[in-house]
């Protein structure tokens, strides 16, 4: 992976205290979502009376976690200002910016984010554009995962899964992953698995630098898939646990102003 298309960004209202960070909240924030069919950034859309982003802060504070990098791409500035007023309210949370100035994929904007991760710490992954998470639960999935000492996965289940990345379970039985497979890349069999990925992620740190850098874009959307860090922990022996969520609404994303009315109604739709 070409690293490039990443940019510093000194935008940290805090120093950063290498050594004592064990777990950064990473969250992905830097496309324009098209489909909204606004030029503001999707992630700034209000969703009661907060932007999405906020959510998203609120929702990993409550969890625990405290530092956190969010990669921001398209109109930037926008996106940074508004989270640092979100963090004006949190004296004890630091955040810094990561620049992703070509979107090429999830794997490529966890690489934007990783010089600003200390070296020690573990990461764990969000999506700027789901608001709804339960932050017990996500409390619950890190617990897990450093419990075991494994990286991982939360997936979902859900009676439609079309177009989400499908959960391939590791062939004994146990509760690890074999593969995330898209859905333009995953075969006839695995299109029937029913148990998805809801795009939140544990890695554990050397995981991350072993392995990041060995994803490409050899899929149909030509992008670097943060999922195919699965595959590869897989083929090396490595665990990556599965923490299956309760309820699958939690984790409905806003790719629409449909899907906005619909959260902001209650109306659940996942």
């Amino acid at each position: 992976m070409a690293g490039h298309e990443c940019s510093r960004q000194a935008s940290s209202n805090r120093s950063k205290k290498g050594g004592s960070i064990k777990l950064t909240g990473v969250i992905l924030a830097a496309g324009k979502g098209t489909r909204m069919k606004s030029e503001l950034p999707k992630v700034l859309h209000s969703l009661w009376n907060k932007p999405l982003i906020h959510h998203v802060l609120e929702k990993a504070y409550l969890a625990g976690l405290r530092d956190f990098v969010v990669v921001i791409g398209y109109k930037k500035e926008l996106v940074e200002d508004s989270v640092a007023n979100w963090q004006s309210h949190y004296p004890d949370v630091e955040i810094q910016f990561a620049v992703q100035e070509e979107q090429k994929g999830t794997g490529h904007a966890v690489q934007c984010a990783m010089p600003y991760v200390a070296e020690n710490s573990d990461i764990l992954v969000l999506l700027g554009d789901v608001p709804n998470l339960d932050p017990e639960e996500i409390q619950d999935f890190t617990y897990l995962c450093k419990q075991q000492n494994s990286s991982g996965v939360m997936s979902m289940i859900l009676d439609n899964p079309y177009g989400y990345g499908r959960i391939v379970r590791s062939d004994n039985g146990e509760n690890f992953a074999r593969c995330i497979r898209e859905e333009k890349d995953a075969t006839e069999e695995e299109r029937n698995i029913q148990e998805v990925n809801t795009g939140i992620f544990y890695f554990l740190s050397s995981h991350l630098h072993e392995h990041l850098q060995k994803l490409n874009a050899n899929n149909a959307q030509g992008e670097y898939y943060l999922t195919d860090m699965v595959e590869l922990l897989h083929r090396n022996q490595e665990p990556v646990i599965v923490y299956t969520a309760k309820d699958p609404n939690r984790f409905a994303g806003i790719n629409s102003r449909e899907d906005l009315k619909q959260m902001e109604e209650g109306i659940h739709y996942a």
